[in-house]
């Protein structure tokens, strides 16, 4: 199946969160969600985390999954098992950006997120 975008790749010059996804699984169906930074600034930490919601409105107090801090450009993945969190129908990603040392203090990352695994 073709992956489908949680963030489609951009530029993240601030903390936010994408747009809901609606999502319907096979309660024995395991997501694959990737990230990939393709460009980030020196002296930076980028933290992405997964919600999820029962009608896009509403969200999870916690994140669901939640990708390792990031410092680099790079590609990694993680599995979600939404077995595990009943009625989860959307999810969203939010990133927070941190830049610490000399120069601007703008923390500036290329990133995409994509979720394989769903249902057409």
């Amino acid at each position: 199946m073709k992956p489908v975008f949680l963030i489609e790749e951009r530029t993240l010059e601030a903390n936010g969160e994408s747009i809901p996804l609606a999502v319907a699984v096979d309660p024995n169906q395991l997501l694959q969600l990737t990230l990939g930074i393709t460009r980030a600034t020196e002296q930076s930490s980028l933290d992405v985390v997964i919600h999820s919601s029962a009608d896009g409105k509403e969200w999870s107090a916690k994140p669901i999954a939640e990708f390792p801090q990031k410092f680099y450009k790079g590609v990694s993945a993680l599995l979600l098992d939404l077995s595990t969190f009943p009625g989860a129908s959307f999810l969203q990603a939010r990133w927070k950006l941190n830049r610490w040392g000399r120069g601007p203090l703008k923390a500036t990352f290329g990133v995409y997120v994509f979720v394989d695994g769903l249902k057409p």
